[in-house]
């Protein structure tokens, strides 16, 4: 299995740390980069899929900027550790300032896509509507009063783990954060502009109600 060279990925991190920042922070994309070099452009666009923020508008402009610049670096170096704990904490601090300017909790595209894959994997022990049948309730009082106050990540863990109960742990993490998404929809909670993920979603707290 072939190995990226420190070097490579210290350059990557280095330059998505900068790239990452100013688009959380709302400001221009740095302009004196040095991309040219494909596996550089690998590297970055790896780690950008790597932390799901490939797809999403905010992360657009650093696409383009990976792919497109081909005017030399200025900037100045740091370890490689340095910059990979620094990226990790621009990411998820990008993650949390969209959360926080979006009431939403899924996409409308997402939460259809779960409905057809909610009648593919969950309706046949749940039902279409959701009400239960073979598999308890997934919309109403007691659905929300079991699973309200936690972190969402906790109810996806239950998903994931325990269905379908033909071959628990079976569905993929994208699929299952689709289903999820739909089982929000159907229990009242708003669509918003970015989708329901690991790094969106894991850590809010469900509420019984929205505002």
């Amino acid at each position: 299995m072939c190995r990226t060279e420190p070097s490579v990925r210290f350059r990557a991190a280095h330059l998505l740390v900068s790239l990452v920042t100013a688009q959380t922070l709302g400001a221009a994309p740095p302009v004196a980069f040095q991309v040219k070099h494909s596996r550089v452009r690998a590297e970055m666009a790896r780690t950008l899929r790597a932390a799901n923020l490939i797809g999403n508008q905010g992360s657009l402009a650093i696409w383009n900027v990976i792919m497109n610049t081909e005017v030399k670096s200025k900037t100045m170096a740091m370890p490689l550790g340095v910059a990979c704990s620094a990226l990790v904490c621009v990411i998820a601090l990008s993650s949390s300032v969209r959360a926080a300017d979006d009431n939403g909790w899924y996409t409308q595209d997402q939460a259809t896509r779960g409905h057809q894959l909610f009648n593919n994997f969950c309706a046949q022990c749940h039902r279409p509507d959701l009400t239960g049948a073979a598999g308890p309730a997934l919309v109403g009082d007691a659905f929300l009063k079991k699973w309200s106050n936690k972190p969402l990540g906790d109810l996806f863990d239950f998903e994931h783990s325990k269905m379908p109960a033909t071959n628990p742990g079976s569905v993929p993490d994208d699929t299952m954060w689709s289903i999820t998404a739909y089982i929000l929809q159907k229990n009242g909670l708003p669509a918003g502009s970015v989708a329901l993920t690991q790094p969106t979603g894991a850590n809010r707290t469900l509420k019984a109600s929205e505002e």
